[in-house]
Parts: C-alpha cells; sequence; structure tokens
C-alpha cells in the first residue's frame, strides 16, 4: 500500500490531503480531503482546544468498487466526539454514520448501512477467520463508545447470506456486543421460494480468536461443508435437517451434530460420487460417519 499525506497550517486552520492505493489485483485506493479550525474554549474547569473538522466530498475505491464521500462533519471537543453524515454511498448501498462517541452511556452513535456487502465489513477489520458474505441492510447503535465497557447492539437483514460460499438464504440477525465473549448473535436464515430455513445462536469471539453457534438446520442447503470436509469429499451438495454445533478456535473450527440428509458427494480416494437419500449423517471431532446409509453411484449400484 502506497500512502501519501499533504498537510498545510495557518492561522488555526489546517488542511489535509490523505492519499493511498495498492498494486494488488483488487484495488483499493482513494483521495481525502479535509479542513479542521481549532478554536480554544473553556469549560468552566480550565481551556481546551476544539476541532471542527469537515470532510470534502471526494471519491474511494473499496474491492475495485468505486464509492462516493460525502460531505460531512466532525467535532472533537471536551471528552467527546460529534459525528454528523460521515459515509460513502454507491447506487442505492450506503454506509453513514451520526452522533456521538463519549464516555456517557447516554454517548449514542448510529451506523446506518443499506445494502452494503458484508465481505466489504469484514475486509476493512480484517476479520477472515469465517467467511460470510451477503449485503447487510440496518442499523448499529454504539453507546459509550469512548468507555471501558461499551454498549452496542444490531438488527440488520441479509439478503442473499453465503456461508463459505454456499448460499443460505436471507438472515434476519440481532446481536449485541459482549465484553466477555464478543458477538452474541441470533440468526433466522430463510431460502426464497422454499421451506428450507436455519436457526442460528451464540457467539463469534476476537476475544477467544473462536467461535461456539447451535445451528439448527431445517433442509439447509450443504454447500457450506466444502470447506470443512473438502479433503475428503468433493463437489458435497444437498440439504439436510437436524442438530449441529459449529465451535473451536478460527483456524481449528469442529461440527458435531446429527442430522438427516439427502446429498451428493464425491469420496476422493475414490473419485467417484455418490448420493444418498434421508439417511443419517453424524458428525463427530475430526471424523463424520454415515452409519446404515445406503448410497448410489452413477450407475445405480448401491454400496
Amino acid at each position: 500500500v502506497t500512502l501519501m499525506m499533504d498537510l498545510r497550517a495557518e492561522d488555526d486552520r489546517l488542511d489535509t490531503h490523505f492519499a493511498w492505493g495498492n498494486d494488488s489485483p483488487v484495488t483499493y485506493a482513494g483521495n481525502v480531503e479535509t479542513e479542521t479550525v481549532f478554536n480554544t474554549m473553556n469549560n468552566g474547569n480550565s481551556d481546551f482546544v476544539r476541532a471542527d473538522v469537515k470532510i470534502k466530498p471526494s471519491e474511494i475505491i473499496i474491492n475495485d468498487t468505486v464509492w462516493n464521500v460525502a460531505e460531512s462533519a466532525i467535532r472533537l471537543d471536551s471528552g467527546y466526539v460529534d459525528v454528523q453524515g460521515v459515509g460513502v454511498q454507491h447506487g442505492n448501498q450506503y454506509l453513514v454514520v451520526n452522533g456521538r462517541l463519549g464516555e456517557n452511556v447516554s454517548d449514542s452513535l448510529v451506523i446506518d448501512l443499506k445494502g452494503v456487502a458484508v465481505e466489504y465489513i469484514l475486509d476493512i477489520v480484517q476479520f477472515k477467520a469465517v467467511d460470510f458474505s451477503g449485503r447487510a441492510t440496518g442499523k448499529v447503535h454504539v453507546n459509550g463508545a469512548l468507555r471501558k465497557n461499551i454498549q452496542a447492539r444490531t438488527d440488520l437483514h441479509v439478503e442473499d447470506f453465503h456461508f463459505n460460499d454456499g448460499l443460505m438464504g436471507d438472515m434476519d440477525v440481532s446481536a449485541h456486543w459482549d465484553e466477555e465473549v464478543g458477538v452474541v448473535l441470533d440468526a433466522d436464515i430463510r431460502e426464497a421460494d422454499t421451506v428450507a430455513s436455519t436457526q442460528v445462536a451464540g457467539y463469534i469471539s476476537p476475544q477467544k480468536k473462536g467461535l461456539d453457534l447451535q445451528i439448527d438446520a431445517r433442509n439447509t442447503n450443504l454447500s457450506f461443508l466444502n470447506s470443512f470436509i473438502g479433503g475428503i469429499f468433493a463437489d458435497v451438495s444437498g440439504r439436510a435437517t437436524g442438530a449441529v454445533h459449529l465451535h473451536g478456535a478460527f483456524k481449528e473450527l469442529n461440527l458435531e451434530g446429527r442430522a438427516i440428509a439427502t446429498a451428493s458427494l464425491t469420496p476422493r480416494i475414490l473419485n467417484t460420487p455418490f448420493h444418498i437419500e434421508n439417511d443419517s449423517v453424524i458428525l463427530a471431532l475430526d471424523a463424520i460417519s454415515f452409519p446404515d446409509v445406503t448410497a448410489f453411484d452413477p450407475d445405480g449400484n448401491t454400496v
């Protein structure tokens, strides 16, 4: 990444030009200009310097997509930061931040999203442990952002939610931040025009570098399993109903549970596709078994 900054100061004013870019196959680049005016204030006890920052309209590129940066303002005052309209927009997609960052619980910041790609957000915060994608709409509320123990909650609707490149459906998720475990969530995922639904409850923990999710699958698409059992089976597809526990460190996730599945998969050791119909599948730590299963090869033979 190449960074460039140009600063010009005069008469309690600072003009800033900040630019960045990369030379990788996926482009992240931009130019942002700000004007900052400094004023000496008094809060009744002592003098302090208040900074009023004006962000000028510009364009940035995120993941090869051009986003417009709106004109907005930030005020850095004694003990708090006010934010007015800071955000980006691309077509009918946008992310806008308004409110106050402060130490009081009543200091509220609202992040408003519409149609924002989940993968963009995960790229920005460098969260790559689990592959989620889709387009998120809703609001994130943060209270007491400058406190040690912040409060944050959200209700989001995510269209075309994918987990490890497998389409799960449209997701409605409620979540809040917990200081000990991270993001605690409760999600309802449903595929359009099907009877498929998936309920997910648990947490994703940056602190513990892991997750713990209870999954109630009802005719759920099995494509997401390719990343978990891809070393044993190729081209996993189909649907399953049952209870599954996804847990462990991000680098060593485990699936445990039992489900009834109708699926197609190819054992890599045989390189021959097989199909099972409404049979039991047991997921255990580092193992997968098919007790008393009847599998069919492409010629209709059973094994």
